[in-house]
Formats: C-alpha cells, structure tokens, sequence
C-alpha cells in the first residue's frame, strides 16, 4: 500500500524511487525533457498536459511498476530546441535590442524616422521577425508539438538542417541588406553582390519554413491523432510564415528598381503595409494563439476557449486579413497614379478598414475567451506575462481601428510615429511578452526544474513593460514634436537589458543543475503561499495545519508532493476551512519560531 502511485505524485519523485517508468512518461511526450530526474509536476499535471487519460496512465505505471525497463534511445533532437531558443535569443539582443536602440540615437539626433535607412530598418525587422520569433517558432515545434500528439519527430536528420537553413539565411538577408544599400533624400545606391546575398538568405529561410512544416505535417500524420482546433492556427500561421517569405523576397526585387528616394518611398509605401500584416498578424500572432490554446488552460490555469468559438475566429481573422493585404496596395497604386481607377479608390480603403474590423474581432475575440482578467486556477510567474500581453494586443488593436481617424482628424497625414507605436505595441507587447511567458515555464521544465523556486521574474516584467510603454508614446509624439525622438534611445536600452535578463535566466537554467534556485524566504504566511514551503521552512506550523483539520500533512510524502502545488488559499477552498483565521494562526508559529532563533 505504501508503495502505490498517487495522481498528485511528482514524477521526478516518483522516478527517483522508480525510475525503470520514465519510459511510460516517455511514450507520452516526456522523452527528452524534464532533465535527468524528470520534471517536478504531478502526474496529474502532466495528464492535464499532454492530453492522456488519468486512471488510463496510472494503470499503466501500476501495471508497469514490478517490470523491467523498456529502453528508449536518446536523440540529439531531444534537445535540438536549445540551439533554435539560443539563436532567437542572441537575435533579439544583437540584431533586434542593440542594433534598435542605435537606431533610436540616430533617430533622435536628426529628428528623422528615415535616419537609420530603409533598408536597414527592414533588415532589422527581417532578423526580429524570422531570426527571433521564427527560431522560437521552430524550435517549440520541433520540441513541442510531437509530444502533443504522444510522438516525436519523424526525421530527425532534418532538425538541424532546418536550423542551418534559419541561421544561414537570416544571417545572409541581414547582412546582405545592411550593408548592400546607402540611401539619402537624394539618391538611392545598391551593390549588387551585397544584394545578391540578400535574396539568397530570404530563399534560404524560405527553404527552412518550408521544410519545418512539410516535416511537422508528416509528423502528425504519423502518429495517428486527430487535428486539434489548436493546429488550424499553428498550420495556418505556417503557410503565412512561407507566403511572407515569398512577398518578402518580391518586394526586396521590388525596390531594388528605384533609382531614387521618392521611387523607394513610393513602393515602400504601397507595398510595406501588406508584407507586414502577412508577418505579423497572419505568420507570427496565428502560432502564437494556436500555442495559447493548447497552452494557457492546462498549463496555467486561464479558461478554456470553446473549440467552436475559435473555429469561427479562424476564419474571421483570415479572411480580414486578407480582405487588407489585397485592399490596401491597389488603394495605394490608384493614388499613385498606377491604376486609373480614382472612383475606385474609396471603396478599396471602405474593403481595407472592413478586413481591421474583422482582424481585430477576431483577435480580441480570442484573447477574451480565456478570461485573462479572472483568477487562474493556478498561481504561476508566467500569470503576469500573459495579461500583460493581452493588454498589448488589445492597445494594438485599438489603434489600427483608430488609424483613419488619427490621420484624417488629428494629424491630417499619415503618421510614421503612431504606426510605428502600433506595430511595437503589437510586436514587443504582444509577441515578445508571450515568449517570454511560455520560455520561462517551458524552459525549466524540459530542464527539470521547478519555475516556482527559480523567483518571480519581477524586475523583467516591470522593464519590459516600462521599455515598450515609453516606445510607444515617444514614437506617437514624435508625430507632434522631433524632440520627442531623443527618448527613444534611453527605451531601447531599457529593452536591451530587459530581453539580457530574460536571456541570462534561461541560460541559468539550461546550464544547471535541475534543483537550481532556493525558494524565496517566507516572513509571514499569505494567501498565495504554497503548503509545503511553508512547513519546510518553519516546521512549527505543522501542528497549525493539523489542528485546522489537515492531518494528511502528517504524512511526509503528502508534504513532498500534494503541498508544494497548493497555495493556502486554494486548500482552505477546497475545504471549507477559514483563510483569515488558518493564517492568522500560521503568522502566530512562524513569528514564535523567529523570536527562538533571535534568542538562540
């Protein structure tokens, strides 16, 4: 009887006394995470997870306990997605933070948002797009996905191709546009060998999207599982990634024809806004709800959406989406004098403004049907990182539906700074903000540590927060005044150190061992506090929680397991029991024990 296996066992506990099981976790996605020991979650949790049957998995490890182990090879791939998250990361830093904020300094010292270049603005968001999210993307995909569907990879020789197609290509693209072309309000100039390189990166990453979702696909296929709703959005966002590489590299050619810097703008301007909409709404915020499904409800607690629900939001962000990439470059071109269609013109920007209605519904549709504003049923760092985001798309979202009327009614031209604010609300506070929140509990994880004893991450969540809000009011009141542009800098470093120490945290992680971290010192009892940390830092309150009705505490190993998940206020709900009173009583212990150790 001692012996039994319990659903809120933790399977690194479970594996330390049984370990011949971890093939039993394994045939359901565990294979390759959770470090050495295994992670330190439930079995329950990990049920929750991986989409297994509870009892049907407890058999199975019953079943399995008193038999020889069943031997699963280890794979390189198994840890493949440190190489695509470590490339990500040195992205941002390099390409995407430090090279941001030298563009801001040169922004703000010649109060002009074309300062830095066209080129080199879209080979910094080449980086950011595709070396950044797109090496997260592909490496979660790799790593991730499979497991959702109880398998792994089909061919793992094709990882780390796929990684050197992403590296080479992004790092072709971005040095072969940075250095390829020198531009100024009277003239434009190219060398073709740099702009050579460029268009050979862009197929290669191209190459490398294409091969990720041929692969994931035949992965999928293989292990027999149904398409989940969840997928439709990762697939979809798959086919946006390949089709904006595809405009990507068009558009390039397009404006490598301009012979001066009119000729750019105007292309820039026709073109510019659809390439980045397929970017960012279609490749980049599609995968990211598609994770937030499979994600967020069983993994931090936030509300499950209906299936139904997002099968309708699907297809209404797709098709704004579409309606604006089609609508908004013939608009253009009439106003260019291309097309010779004026008449036309008014009913393109009606259809343009229909499809932001449609997009934004159906974003902000998704976002509220897990219920970010309402308690989780789990208390997790990652908590405040997924409102936060929430919070951003929304501000994103808002502002393209009040585009027109910023420039038809308050600035009565087009708006680089607001536009720009926009796109940084959507990229930084909404992109980056969930990776940083699925990578810090990800992460630890598949490293086999606890994110709940490796601190809150409070500093990195007011920075980042902080970095993008001064962003984005100093680029819309750069619209007002070029003063406002000498701000921008001091933003972008602090987003520069923010994205340092979210980067130095997985590192830590990655390179230690699975117990790395003490949990924070507990001075008082609160409602939040977790069960366990609470007795093994002060043993005295033991008899507390027994004298309030929790016996089960006495039993060590229901304090080795059970109680490290529970927070006191969860307990005394699932027990009918007094919060006010249980913690005034906890207070009361942990102060006596205090007082003890002054005296001693």
């Amino acid at each position: 009887m001692a012996d039994r296996i319990h659903h809120d066992e933790l399977i690194s506990e479970l594996l330390a006394r049984k370990p011949h099981l971890r093939w039993v976790f394994d045939r359901y996605g565990l294979r390759g995470c959770g470090g050495v020991s295994g992670p330190p979650e439930s079995i329950r949790f990990f049920a929750q997870t991986h989409g297994v049957d509870e009892n049907q998995l407890l058999n199975e490890l019953a079943g399995a306990s008193n038999r020889p182990a069943r031997p699963v090879a280890a794979h390189r791939v198994d840890s493949a997605y440190r190489l695509f998250f470590a490339a990500g990361a040195v992205t941002a830093l390099s390409a995407g933070a430090l090279l941001g904020t030298w563009f801001m300094f040169r922004m703000g010292a010649s109060g002009s948002y074309f300062e830095p270049g066209i080129h080199r603005l879209n080979a910094h968001a080449f980086a950011m797009i595709y070396g950044f999210v797109g090496a997260f993307v592909i490496g979660f995909g790799y790593q991730a996905l499979p497991r959702f569907k109880h398998t792994v990879v089909r061919d793992p020789a094709l990882v780390p191709i796929t990684f050197a197609l992403l590296v080479g290509g992004v790092t072709l693209r971005f040095f072969g546009q940075f250095f390829a072309h020198d531009e100024s309000f009277t003239s434009v100039v190219y060398n073709p060998y740099g702009a050579g390189l460029a268009v050979a990166g862009t197929v290669l990453t191209f190459g490398a999207f294409l091969l990720f979702g041929i692969e994931l696909l035949r992965t999928y296929r293989s292990s027999g599982k149904k398409i989940e709703e969840y997928d439709r959005w990762v697939f979809a966002s798959l086919f946006w990634f390949v089709v904006s590489l595809a405009l990507s590299g068009v558009y390039y050619l397009v404006l490598l024809q301009a012979r001066d810097f009119s000729g750019l703008v105007l292309r820039v301007s026709t073109l510019q806004d659809a390439l980045r909409n397929v970017q960012l709404f279609g490749a980049v915020s599609m995968v990211v709800l598609g994770v937030m499904q499979r994600f967020l409800p069983p993994v931090l607690g936030f509300r499950a959406p209906s299936e139904r629900l997002f099968r309708r939001l699907f297809w209404l962000v797709n098709g704004g989406l579409l309606l604006m990439v089609i609508s908004f470059p013939v608009s253009m071109a009439i106003q260019h004098g291309w097309i010779e269609a004026e008449a036309a013109m008014p009913i393109f920007r009606g259809v343009y403004y229909l499809g932001a209605l449609l997009l934004a519904g159906g974003l902000i549709g998704a976002i509220a049907s897990f219920a970010p504003w309402r308690r989780t049923t789990t208390s997790d760092r990652s908590t405040k990182f997924v409102r936060a985001a929430s919070f951003w798309l929304l501000v994103a979202l808002v502002m393209l539906l009040l585009e027109p009327v910023y420039i038809i009614g308050v600035l009565r031209t087009f708006g680089h700074g607001y536009h720009g604010g926009m796109r940084h609300a959507l990229t930084l506070g909404f992109v980056v903000m969930m990776i940083v929140a699925v990578s810090v509990k990800v992460v630890p994880t598949l490293n086999g540590a606890d994110p709940a004893r490796l601190g809150r991450l409070v500093p990195l969540f007011v920075l980042l927060n902080l970095a993008i809000a001064g962003r984005v009011a100093c680029e819309i009141a750069g619209d007002f005044t070029t003063d406002a542009l000498k701000f921008l800098a001091p933003t972008g470093a602090a987003l520069l150190v923010a994205l340092a120490l979210w980067a130095g945290h997985l590192v830590k992680v990655v390179v230690a061992t699975p117990d790395i971290g003490t949990p924070e010192p507990i001075r008082e009892a609160e409602p939040d506090s977790k069960v366990g940390a609470i007795v093994e830092q002060h043993p005295a309150t033991l008899e507390v929680f027994i004298r309030h009705g929790f016996a089960l505490l006495s039993n060590p190993v229901a304090r080795r397991t059970i109680a490290r998940k529970v927070s006191l206020e969860q307990v005394c709900r699932m027990h009918g029991k007094d919060l006010g009173s249980l913690i005034a009583d906890l207070n009361e212990a942990i102060g006596r024990g205090h007082q003890k150790r002054e005296t001693t």
